[in-house]
């Protein structure tokens, strides 16, 4: 339920804005949100429900916003907190500006994984100090596993379901050593839908209050959570100076998401939201990469090889980089010059032409083209070949276009 309207105005009169309007956005896990219109601008006025129990870090964000702000970031523009006004006696409370733009679907989010990384590369370049394990004890409780001192059995999700437990228990001792993974940075660990605002091609993002010091690693098993794993590896992917590294973070991210997934679905229970399936299937997933990604010793021609081998899956998706069951989807980009000749071998050619190989879903091809920058051409659609079109700018970009349509080309990001 949200605060009562007193309760609204007396924080609005603290504020100097005793005639503004305030409208109900709606209620997070600690405080409700309100849309508040004062002399022709727009604000959003967040306030702590104390019953909830979850002390508020409106401080700390207004001080992280105001950081990412000077870098670039597009987050909300502190304005105001409880802790400014001399004499307050009521609920603490936060006013930052109004970020315009409608919560971003899995659909929409697969079309701006770019600014996403972008974002996060901002992010995890401010400063971060402290101890990891007290760090994630104090945002996500006691109880986090393994490094809580809580028995796994305690876990009341795995009360009833003893064979899960017992695939995700031998994983402990790697878990911790994710936890306990470099980078050490500042992790927004709640970038779900609600809190990446699209508006066009705008993005923005909003509500700082899980931000802990952590393994970067962390970042990308939370996204998985609130996304999917598709979505995942696409922008980690993108987030990476070397994209050739994202099969070493998988491991961790994987192994980071049974930690993430355990703390999420005791929340769940605790909140009494009937997700059970959802956790569940998270919790499978998540074994599923870490089982399939590291293979024990193996033979060639009877010689034992005892190293641990990491994916030794080649037909994997260039969108989504997920195992391909059956026969591959093939894409083709027709080369831009028809030469007579092949490229000299000390020269490089200036498109590849492929094959690329993918699931059969049109969203993976348009993952992989987002990935290598390419714009796509709404008036077609994604075929086994496409025309490479070259972009007029000051720098060289490509535009894919199955090559179909005989009016203009309309490129938009992939």
């Amino acid at each position: 339920m949200p605060l009562d309207v007193e309760t609204v105005r007396s924080v609005l009169t603290a504020l100097g804005m005793p005639t503004a309007k305030a409208s109900h956005l709606g209620n997070g896990f600690a405080s409700d949100a309100w849309l508040v219109r004062h002399d022709g601008e727009s604000f959003a006025l967040r306030i702590e429900r104390p019953e909830a129990g979850y002390p508020n870090s409106y401080r700390r964000e207004h001080a992280l916003m105001t950081a990412l702000r000077a870098i670039g970031a597009d987050v909300p523009m502190p304005v105001a907190g409880d802790w400014e006004a001399d004499g307050h006696d009521g609920p603490a409370y936060s006013l930052t500006g109004f970020v315009p733009g409608t919560p971003t679907s899995n659909e929409r989010l697969a079309g701006l994984v770019g600014p996403v990384a972008a974002f996060l590369r901002q992010l995890h370049a401010l400063p971060a100090a402290g101890e990891v394990r007290a760090a994630l004890l104090d945002r996500f409780g006691p109880g986090v596993w393994p490094v809580g001192g809580r028995p796994l059995y305690e876990h009341p999700a795995l009360v009833g379901r003893p064979a899960l437990r017992l695939r995700i228990e031998p994983n402990a001792a790697d878990v911790r050593a994710a936890i306990d993974g470099r980078p050490v940075v500042l992790v927004h660990s709640d970038l779900h839908e609600e809190n990446i605002l699209s508006d066009g091609d705008h993005v923005a993002f909003i509500d700082f209050g899980e931000t802990f010091v952590g393994a970067a690693a962390w970042e990308f098993a939370s996204i998985a959570y609130f996304t999917s794993w598709e979505l995942a590896d696409a922008i980690l992917v993108r987030f990476l100076d070397d994209p050739r590294e994202a099969g070493v973070w998988r491991s961790g991210v994987a192994l980071l998401a049974l930690s993430f997934g355990l703390c999420r679905w005791e929340q769940d229970l605790e909140m009494a939201l009937e997700t059970d399936a959802y956790n569940e299937d998270f919790m499978r997933r998540s074994l599923a990469r870490i089982e399939t990604a590291t293979i024990g010793p193996m033979e060639i021609m009877g010689v034992q090889i005892r190293t641990i081998v990491h994916d030794n899956v080649a037909k994997r998706c260039d969108g989504c980089l997920e195992i391909i069951e059956g026969t591959p989807w093939r894409v083709n980009l027709l080369d831009i010059v028809a030469s007579e000749s092949p490229v000299a071998w000390t020269d490089r050619p200036t498109i590849n032409p492929g094959p690329f190989q993918f699931h059969g879903e049109p969203a993976c091809v348009r993952r992989w083209m987002a990935g290598k920058g390419y714009l796509f051409c709404r008036r077609g659609e994604v075929r086994e070949i496409m025309r490479p079109i070259a972009i007029p700018g000051d720098t060289v970009r490509w535009g894919l276009c199955d090559g179909i349509h005989r009016d203009d080309h309309e490129f938009i990001p992939a």
